[in-house]
């Protein structure tokens, strides 16, 4: 089932919430995965960009976590909620400001709510991609001189691929998963070590 919202609108979160309840009857899963950011000085930012990025990045989660969180717990089955944060979320990059305050508000919103939520049976987690060939701020990585001195920042020389984080996603989502809690994993070949 498809349905088309602006998660920057709350009625459309909570018609999205709707509409997937009434079809399936039942929520046991929900992957936070929208967002996106653009490059933009901290000095050149502006209120609306901000505000944006926070809306996609972190307030749709807030009020569609709660949603799901409130139905799980009606249903008494307790359930997975997995947010899609960024090793942003745990970095200062230049340019992405907005975007690292956005995410890393997420990453400190899937451990609170891990806090909360696991006594009531729901395991929250979040998975930290890197740089992911399917990436919408890769334009420049075309360039192969670009590409090959961003791949020096990769412990693993290579980028990610979508699979690598679903294949995370999906563990979280499984029973082998029921014994981590709040965690935060990158999937990032590597990179965040030698930020660190």
């Amino acid at each position: 089932m498809v349905v088309q919202a602006d998660l920057c609108n709350s009625c459309d979160i909570h018609k999205l919430f709707s509409s997937s309840l009434q079809t399936f009857g039942e929520i046991h899963l929900l992957v936070n995965n929208a967002g996106g950011g653009i490059i933009v000085p901290f000095l050149e930012l502006t209120e609306e960009q901000w505000d944006r990025m926070h809306s996609v990045n972190l307030r749709a989660t807030f009020i569609l976590s709660q949603l799901v969180a409130h139905q799980m717990i009606k249903q008494g089955k307790g359930g997975r909620i997995i947010n899609i944060g960024s090793t942003a979320g745990h970095v200062a990059i230049k340019g992405l400001s907005h975007y690292c305050a956005a995410k890393g508000g997420a990453t400190l919103l899937t451990r609170a709510m891990a806090t909360e939520l696991a006594p009531l049976g729901i395991i929250v987690n979040e998975v930290a991609p890197g740089t992911i060939e399917a990436g919408a701020s890769l334009p420049d990585l075309q360039d192969p001189d670009v590409l090959r001195e961003h791949l020096k920042l990769f412990p693993i020389g290579r980028i990610g691929t979508s699979d690598d984080v679903a294949n995370v996603v999906a563990f979280l989502a499984s029973e082998q998963s029921s014994f981590i809690v709040g965690a935060s994993i990158p999937v990032d070949g590597g990179c965040l070590i030698w930020r660190h």
